[in-house]
């Protein structure tokens, strides 16, 4: 029984993301997602007691997509500069191989305006992604990469970084042949006043 329920929630969570890259987080409704997903309204509800619920299951699918899509772009032991590089090709690379998922997930960072719910669920993940790049900049002030007293503190240095990512995917988006990532980030640390391999060299 359990073992069907997760399927049944797995299905409608599918449909939903579905759904919201069509028309966004706003316009899903209940009967349309069960519908989708072929099953009953009442399965529906039997399976997320609230639309809440639901956009939560649908936050955790779309980051599970993601990082099964890019999990051959991670890689353990990296510089700093490869890291943020790193940081970048999975964006751009997101942009270009899942397109269903990755309007689902522009529909959440969109409607963080207007629907509270979807905002708390994007404050959530911006206090983690901004937590993320904290501890790569702690590493970096440990291997000496980066310098041992930062110019601004830690926390908006990496609330910069998550903005300069953000933007970084709308402008390549728009303008792809423009947009290099090493350059970007070769950039940023240049910005910042990082050390970079040539400077190292």
């Amino acid at each position: 029984m359990k073992e069907k329920r997760e399927n049944q929630r797995e299905k409608l969570v599918a449909a939903a993301c579905e759904l919201a890259a069509q028309s966004g987080i706003a316009a899903l409704r209940t009967r349309d997602i069960a519908k989708k997903a072929g099953v009953s309204v009442g399965t529906l509800h039997y399976c997320f007691a609230t639309k809440d619920e639901l956009l939560q299951s649908l936050y955790e699918f779309i980051i599970d997509q993601f990082q099964n899509a890019t999990e051959h772009l991670a890689g353990k032991d990296r510089s700093i500069r490869e890291d943020l590089i790193g940081q970048a090709r999975l964006r751009l690379h997101l942009l270009r191989s899942q397109d269903t998922v990755y309007l689902a997930w522009r529909a959440f960072t969109r409607e963080a305006w207007t629907e509270p719910s979807v905002a708390h669920i994007m404050r959530a993940h911006y206090a983690e992604q901004r937590a993320r790049f904290e501890k790569i900049l702690a590493r970096g002030r440990k291997d000496g990469s980066l310098p041992p007293e930062p110019l601004i503190p830690d926390n908006v240095t990496a609330a910069l970084i998550v903005s300069f990512y953000e933007g970084l995917t709308v402008q390549w988006s728009m303008d792809r042949d423009k947009i290099d990532p090493e350059e970007f980030v070769a950039g940023l640390h240049k910005l910042l006043g990082w050390k970079t391999p040539e400077v190292e060299a």
